[in-house]
């Protein structure tokens, strides 16, 4: 039953990144609203965290101790910051593979 409830958490939450730039460069509170956790946005203000980038590179140990009590909300947090990243570096491959692919000319 856990595994079934996390399935669809996850879904949700993947359906609430749409466009990985801008997410990242988002207002935290925004983004943790989105997702289904804004109880979190208070403490991570409170410890300094602006926009969703700043949490870039957080464990949820660290989450933790910034304030965060519930277990599940850390793992949801490094979980969605994971699927981002993981976002934003697919659409930088992206954009370089169509950089440097072959310019083809007619003649």
């Amino acid at each position: 039953l856990g595994t079934f409830h996390f399935s669809l958490s996850l879904k949700r939450d993947l359906q609430a990144i749409p466009d990985c730039t801008s997410k990242s460069q988002q207002p935290l509170s925004e983004w943790l609203e989105a997702i289904g956790l804004s109880s979190a946005a208070e403490p991570l203000k409170a410890a300094g965290f602006r926009i969703v980038q700043d949490l870039f590179g957080t464990d949820a140990a660290q989450l933790k101790r910034f304030g965060v009590r519930s277990c599940k909300t850390r793992k949801r947090i490094i979980g969605n910051l994971a699927i981002l990243q993981f976002q934003l570096r697919k659409q930088a491959l992206n954009r370089s593979s169509t950089l440097t692919s072959p310019v083809h000319t007619l003649i």
